[in-house]
């Protein structure tokens, strides 16, 4: 896990909780930051002396381990693009990090949790593969999509890997309905559209129960909701206008 800590000053100390970094990290075994956690002390770098810098531009870097009950949890970074980090203060950085240390262990548990669903995700999306090739590309063009938009929104990194997650399942029900229905070509009878329908509950369920996102996140809401439409003619709740959230339309 890594906790950046873009700005240091005085009297304000700025935290950004950057998830998708954590979930990258954890994947890339081979990336910079496990020599930190194993060496288990703080290590600075600086631009004249290492070219592998974790930002572009940036001169000056610290990395500072966190630990609880003798196990490293992550680490606090800290870079400076103008000068080298001089006088900051050790012991109110320290302060900041036992105060939020049950935030820390709460983002663990979180990239953990991500991290799996993204591995159970790649499953299904095998299985994806033997039903409808349609399907696989499909669910990562929408993921990036939604991930633009929302960027333009300026969401937050959490929100974006949120909403990453969303679009990666968003189809996910579609493994429970006949394939003949999912690969015709032509349009639809009445009764193949209701069958069809039934993913968006189905992806709602998996999102909830075997996926375990919290309803607080909104994930299955937004799953569920992401075939309504702006008038009122979509499924499977017929919401309309601003009862829609705005991440299924994303």
């Amino acid at each position: 896990m890594v906790i950046r800590i873009l700005e240091v000053k005085r009297d304000n100390i700025n935290i950004e909780y950057n998830l998708s970094e954590y979930i990258n990290l954890e994947i890339n075994k081979k990336c910079q930051f496990a020599d930190v956690l194993n060496l288990r002390k703080s290590i600075e770098k600086h631009k004249d002396d290492d070219k592998n810098m974790l930002l572009k531009n940036v001169v000056h870097e610290i990395y500072i381990p966190v630990e609880q009950n003798g196990r490293v949890l992550g680490y606090v970074y800290l870079g400076n693009f103008a000068e080298e980090i001089n006088d900051f203060d050790i012991k109110r950085l320290n302060q900041i990090i036992e105060n939020n240390i049950y935030e820390i262990l709460r983002l663990e548990q979180m990239k953990i949790s991500y991290k799996i669903t993204i591995e159970n995700t790649i499953f299904f999306h095998e299985v994806f593969k033997n039903r409808s090739s349609f399907m696989v590309n499909h669910i990562y063009n929408v993921a990036s999509w939604a991930v633009q938009i929302a960027k333009r929104l300026n969401y937050s990194d959490e929100d974006l890997t949120r909403i990453y997650l969303a679009a990666l399942l968003h189809d996910i029900g579609k493994i429970f309905i006949d394939e003949d229905i999912l690969n015709k070509p032509g349009k639809l009878t009445e009764q193949e559209y209701e069958e069809i329908k039934k993913h968006v509950r189905i992806g709602q369920y998996l999102a909830r129960y075997m996926f375990l996102f919290d309803r607080d996140s909104h994930i299955d809401e937004w799953i569920l909701q992401h075939h309504e439409k702006w008038d009122g003619t979509g499924y499977p709740r017929q919401l309309k206008g601003e009862l829609i959230l705005k991440e299924p339309e994303f």
